[in-house]
């Protein structure tokens, strides 16, 4: 039984996390705006071992003029963007070092990721205390 309310409150704390980074995503979306980069390298983190995990470091001009740079959120096991590709990033006009790739899933899988294990974790143990 008390595993069932440990879920249930790891559950709750999971879901509101999702949300709170839906709510930023979508104020981040509402100011941002659209640049082109160029991938300019890469970085390597061993988040697991066996397979770590590539992002790509980016560099774009916004629309002042002024360069920045910035690194892909999302790391992808086994690679990234090639080395001198372009690609569309979102940033925020006042902290253009808030820079993000527009692609679904960097923006998105987040806080998607969160709201489904909170949900789930909510049911399961919720389930669990209506049945015991």
């Amino acid at each position: 039984m008390m595993m069932a309310w440990i879920f249930l409150l790891a559950g709750a704390a999971m879901l509101c996390i999702g949300l709170a980074l839906m709510a930023r995503t979508r104020r981040f979306l509402r100011r941002a705006e659209r640049a082109t980069a160029t991938v300019t390298g890469t970085t390597t983190a061993s988040v697991m071992p066996a397979e770590p995990s590539t992002c790509s470091t980016l560099r774009f001009r916004a629309a002042d003029g002024t360069e920045h740079a910035c690194e892909s959120r999302i790391g992808v096991p086994g690679g990234a963007y090639a080395e001198g590709r372009q690609v569309a990033v979102l940033y925020d006009p006042q902290d253009p070092a808030n820079a993000v790739v527009d692609s679904w899933i960097e923006l998105h899988l987040p806080w998607l990721i969160f709201t489904l294990v909170g949900t789930g974790q909510l049911l399961a143990a919720m389930a669990v205390l209506v049945l015991a």
